[in-house]
This record gives structure tokens, C-alpha cells and sequence, in this order.
């Protein structure tokens, strides 16, 4: 069984369908790296001398925006120059907040009107589906993955493993138990109706056998996480700034970015539509007022 590590973070919106847009074209965005164990453990080494060199002495959780304007520039020149030199894959996604909670409200979208879908589980679920993905397209059948993100929520991490569950349940093709209530004979009463949901498709990732888990730390590899993930977020506001409602997920809207190049996307969005552009778009229809953006983290 191969172990491999899917690195995450995440910067910008990352709330619920129920919440509209804080300021116009507000955007969620997660951004990581898959490599294998060994692979990830000599890249932890060389980031670990990188940032000593700018963390402090506090023992506190430490973002880049921590850093003066001039520090804020010398690491991710370091880091992206590392990732050049070393040719370093990576990936992300990206969802307009208003497109998120009008694919729940708006007619026509197929929404269920759930205010509680969370964007930042929704971005997590296409993450760990893009890195089960990629791990099968090299030909890897059993997995061992190993998810590290930074420390959150202890109530959003365990969605994370449900989801997480239920992903691995839909690709290795399990059957699912699902339920719902109906009308007894007995006027007010209910009775549990219950169904067995089993997903075929060609098109699905094919394994043998997958564990996975998720484990919460304060790391180099996650700080080189967000890093990706707020200049993600930082090229993709500048880039909307004329052309609200752009696809967000794609090489070309990113082509300011420093290691857009290293990206795993489409080259453009007539290359292969992302599916999160198509279903998360954000339309005319709804629009809420400005507010004042958030900061990235």
C-alpha cells in the first residue's frame, strides 16, 4: 500500500449557503500538494530551514500576513523558487460565495435550499477527490493517505472525515444504506422507508483498497499551504476586478500567478470546464451589497 500526503489550506470565504457575499465577488479558495510520504518528508526539511529563518520566538501559530510587507515577499519568493527549482506540482480550487449560496436558492440550479452546506467542506471534498484522482492516474491501486491540514475546527473536522467517508464509499463503488420517512396507515404516524444507493461510472478513479485520515498540525508544509492558497486568492481578486463572474479555476485567469505553470488546471476555461465554475457560478440574478472584504488567512 502506497503512503502518500495530501497537504491543504485553505484562505477567503468559507462559510454557509445561507450567508450572501460580504463585498462583491467574494471567493473561497483551498490550495495544497500531493506527494509521497518519503517525498514530503525531505520537502519538510528544506521548508523547516526556510522559515526558521523568519518564524519568531512566540511558539504561535504563524501566518505569512504575520510578516512585515518586505517578509511577506522574501518567503514566497523562497517558496516559489523552491517549487521552480524543483519542478513542485500543485492544485486548487475555488468557489464565488454568492455562487454558492445561489446554487442552493436560486431557481433553476437544482438546490436543496440547505443554508447549512458549508463552503469550506465543499472545497475540502474536491480537494481529496483531486488528489485521490491524481494518485490513480500513476497508477497507484491501494492508498494510505494521509491528509494534513492546519488546525481547525474541531466540529469542521469531523464533516471532514464524514465526507471523507462518503467520498471513499461512492469510488470504491460501496453500497449505501439510505432512508427516508413516509406516511404510516395510522393517520400521523411515520414509518423509516429505506433504499440501497450503489454509484457506478466509467469515468470513476479505480483502487483496490484506500485508508485514509486527517491530522491537524502547525508545519512547514502547512504554511507553504497557505501561502499558495492566499496568492491564490490575491491573483484571483485582482483578476475579477474587471471581469466579474470569470471562471475561477483555470491557468489562464491565473497567469500573473509566479508557478501558475506547476499547476495541475485547465489551461483555459474552454480547455475542460471545472465543474465547481459550472455548478458555484455566480449570475447577475442575486447580488448583495459591498462590505468590506475579509482578510485572507
Amino acid at each position: 500500500m502506497k503512503k502518500m500526503v495530501l497537504v491543504l489550506d485553505e484562505s477567503g470565504a468559507k462559510g454557509y449557503a445561507k450567508t450572501r457575499e460580504r463585498y462583491e465577488g467574494e471567493i473561497g479558495v483551498m490550495a495544497g500538494f500531493l506527494y509521497t510520504e518519503s517525498e514530503i518528508r525531505n520537502t519538510e526539511i528544506y521548508l523547516d530551514n526556510v522559515l526558521n529563518r523568519y518564524r519568531n520566538d512566540s511558539g504561535k501559530k504563524f501566518h505569512i500576513t504575520d510578516l512585515d510587507k518586505k517578509s511577506q515577499a522574501n518567503l514566497r519568493d523562497e517558496i516559489f523558487h523552491f517549487m521552480e527549482r524543483y519542478k513542485f506540482r500543485w492544485f486548487y480550487q475555488a468557489v464565488y460565495a454568492e455562487g454558492f449560496h445561489q446554487s442552493e436558492f436560486s431557481k433553476g440550479r437544482g438546490g436543496d435550499e440547505n443554508g447549512n452546506e458549508s463552503l469550506h467542506v465543499k472545497l475540502f471534498q474536491h480537494m481529496f477527490i483531486m488528489g485521490l484522482s491524481m494518485a490513480n492516474l500513476i497508477g497507484i491501486k491501494k492508498i494510505n493517505l494521509t491528509v494534513k491540514t492546519d488546525r481547525i475546527d474541531k466540529g469542521i473536522l469531523k464533516i471532514f472525515k464524514q465526507v471523507g467517508v462518503e467520498t471513499l464509499g461512492i469510488i470504491l463503488g460501496r453500497d449505501r444504506d439510505i432512508f427516508r420517512y413516509v406516511p404510516d396507515d395510522e393517520p400521523g404516524k411515520f414509518k423509516k422507508e429505506h433504499a440501497i444507493l450503489s454509484i457506478k461510472s466509467d469515468g470513476m478513479p479505480i483502487f483496490e483498497e484506500i485508508q485514509f485520515d486527517i491530522e491537524c498540525e502547525y508545519s512547514s508544509l502547512t504554511i507553504m499551504a497557505d501561502i499558495l492558497a492566499n496568492s491564490v486568492h490575491h491573483y484571483l481578486n485582482k483578476a475579477q476586478k474587471s471581469n466579474l463572474g470569470i471562471f475561477l479555476n483555470n491557468k489562464e485567469v491565473l497567469k500573473e500567478h509566479p508557478v501558475i505553470h506547476l499547476a495541475i488546471a485547465s489551461k483555459n476555461e474552454e480547455h475542460i470546464p471545472p465543474m465547481l465554475d459550472i455548478i458555484y457560478r455566480r449570475t447577475k440574478e442575486m447580488t448583495a451589497s459591498p462590505a468590506t472584504p475579509e482578510k485572507s488567512t
